[in-house]
């Protein structure tokens, strides 16, 4: 038996609001296997391992789970805030691997 465009089986449905049970149970779930193989420590030791570029991408990617995504209309807005975080970001990364470097250099001459 087909339903006509625009009905459903359950006329009712879900209420707004409700979360969906399968997506509830897969948050769950990644958020068990995040909270279990993720530390501060852990994800430090495998950064530090990556390449500076590789390590930018990365960071790069994990940024847009933090900075929420602009609007056009919002860009424009804020074009200049955004160039200040990013510079502010780039010149801490920057910062980072050259003491990375110089760490790596100055224990190499000791050894």
């Amino acid at each position: 038996m087909a339903f006509e465009k625009g009905q459903s089986g359950n006329p009712e449905g879900r209420k707004r609001g409700v979360p969906n049970k399968t997506t509830k149970e897969l948050r769950d779930i990644i958020h068990v296997i995040i909270e279990s193989n993720f530390s501060k420590i852990k994800v430090n030791r495998d950064l530090k391992k990556l390449s500076p570029k590789q390590r930018l991408d990365m960071m790069l990617r994990l940024m847009e789970f933090v900075v929420p995504k602009l609007r056009v209309e919002e860009f424009k807005n804020e074009i200049v805030t955004v160039q200040n975080h990013y510079q502010r970001f780039m010149d801490k990364v920057l910062n980072n691997c050259q003491n990375e470097e110089f760490e790596k250099s100055h224990s190499e001459k000791h050894l």
